[in-house]
C-alpha cells in the first residue's frame, strides 16, 4: 500500500494544491471518458450501417444471380462489421465512474476535524477514484481497439472466404 500522507502536519497550501490537482485530474478523466464514448458510439453506428448494408446487398445479389462465393464473402464481411459494431457498443456501455465532489452527508462525520485534514483525506478518495477510472477507461479502449481490428479485417475475411468458396463452387 502506498505511503499515506500525514495531513495533520501538511501546510494548508500543500493540502489545497494536492486536492486541486486531484480534482483537475478526475474532471479531465470524465472529459476523456465522454469523448471516448462519443468515438465508440460513432464507430458503432458506422460499423452497424456497413454490416447491414453489406448483408442486405449480398442477399439481394444472391437472389438476382445465385453466386455462392459472393454470398459467402458478403456474409463474412457483414458479420465481421457486426462484431466490430458490437465491440464498439460494448465500449460505450454505461459504467460506474468516479466524479469530483462529494455528497454533503459524507462530510458530516468530519465536521470536528481540521479542514486541511478533511481536504487531504478527500484527496486520497480522489486518488482511489482516479485509479478506478483509469481501469475503466483502459478496458473500454481495449474493446474499441478490438472493434477497429475487426473492421479492418472484415474485407480481408470476405476476400478470403470468396477465394475458398470459389475453389469449391461448381459454376
Amino acid at each position: 500500500m502506498a505511503n499515506l500522507p500525514d495531513w495533520k502536519n501538511a501546510s494548508h497550501e500543500v493540502t489545497r494544491f494536492v486536492f486541486d490537482q486531484a480534482d483537475k485530474y478526475l474532471s479531465t478523466q470524465i472529459t476523456a471518458g465522454i469523448a471516448a464514448d462519443q468515438r465508440a458510439t460513432s464507430a458503432a453506428a458506422t460499423f452497424s450501417g456497413f454490416s447491414g448494408a453489406i448483408l442486405a446487398a449480398s442477399v439481394g445479389y444472391y437472389a438476382a444471380k445465385p453466386d455462392l462465393p459472393m454470398l459467402s464473402a458478403g456474409i463474412a464481411t457483414g458479420i465481421a462489421f457486426g462484431i466490430a459494431a458490437g465491440c464498439s457498443f460494448y465500449s460505450a456501455r454505461p459504467v460506474d465512474f468516479n466524479y469530483p465532489g462529494n455528497e454533503p452527508e459524507k462530510w458530516y462525520g468530519s465536521l470536528s476535524q481540521p479542514l486541511d485534514e478533511s481536504i487531504g483525506i478527500e484527496a486520497e478518495n480522489y486518488s482511489a477514484g482516479i485509479a478506478e477510472n483509469a481501469e475503466i477507461l483502459a478496458g473500454n479502449a481495449m474493446w474499441l481497439t478490438v472493434a477497429f481490428w475487426a473492421a479492418a479485417i472484415a474485407p480481408l475475411a470476405g476476400l478470403a472466404l470468396y477465394g475458398i468458396a470459389s475453389l469449391f463452387s461448381h459454376g
